[in-house]
């Protein structure tokens, strides 16, 4: 499992500092993104996890449908929304270039491409990276609260990257900390299960896809 660990976050890795250069189209107005290579991208490291990880989440869901997971996963969002609000009355009104990227290529794409990439790809893919990568593959072996810190450090740190302040923008790293903590919290609060970081993950994400949609 370790070992698939590693490939797993190898994989994700090229995904931010190699693959770039096949999806990102620089021109005078500035970068933009080729939506149908990020995709594919994305998709084929998809695969990739769900095949490193397919036992766990063939489990995960048996047991996770065993549980109140419907309760669960409302009082989880509930949490979300209130540590949202919180943040927002400390901090203000902030983005973050993720945010925002993913606004433009709503704007730019269609609705069931930005669908399957939104809501499917990126709660497998970042669940599978940051949860079971992480602390499923080596809980046997390190601490299992200082994984997952260092799980839930990751997650914000990587959605935090910005072009304009240096690297990591810390500011904008805040306004992730609302989802990071119910997606944690599902996680190990469900024996860590891998499913149901994912259900929670997919709930946020298809939330906002809805709004932006509308917007």
């Amino acid at each position: 499992m370790k070992k698939n660990a590693v490939l797993l976050w190898v994989v994700y890795f090229l995904n931010l500092m190699v693959f770039p250069v096949f999806f990102i189209r620089y021109t005078s107005s500035g970068p933009s993104v080729d939506t149908n290579a990020y995709l594919i991208l994305q998709l084929v490291s998809t695969v990739i996890g769900v095949a490193l990880f397919r036992e766990k989440l063939v489990e995960g869901f048996k047991n996770f449908i065993k549980r109140q997971f419907i309760r669960d996963l409302a009082i989880a969002y509930a949490l979300r929304i209130g540590l949202a609000i919180a943040v927002a009355q400390l901090i203000g009104e902030v983005t973050s270039d993720n945010q925002e990227q993913i606004e433009e290529m709503m704007s730019a794409n269609d609705a069931v491409l930005m669908f399957v990439l939104v809501c499917v790809v990126a709660p497998i893919l970042e669940e599978l990276v940051f949860r079971e990568a992480i602390i499923g593959s080596f809980k046997k072996s390190l601490n299992i609260h200082v994984l997952t810190f260092i799980s839930a450090f990751l997650f914000i740190l990587l959605h935090s990257l910005s072009k304009d302040a240096g690297g990591i923008d810390w500011m904008a790293s805040l306004i992730y900390v609302p989802l990071t903590i119910p997606i944690v919290g599902m996680y190990r609060y469900y024996n860590n299960n891998i499913f149901a970081s994912i259900s929670i993950h997919f709930i946020n994400n298809f939330i906002a896809f809805l709004f932006l949609l509308n917007q």
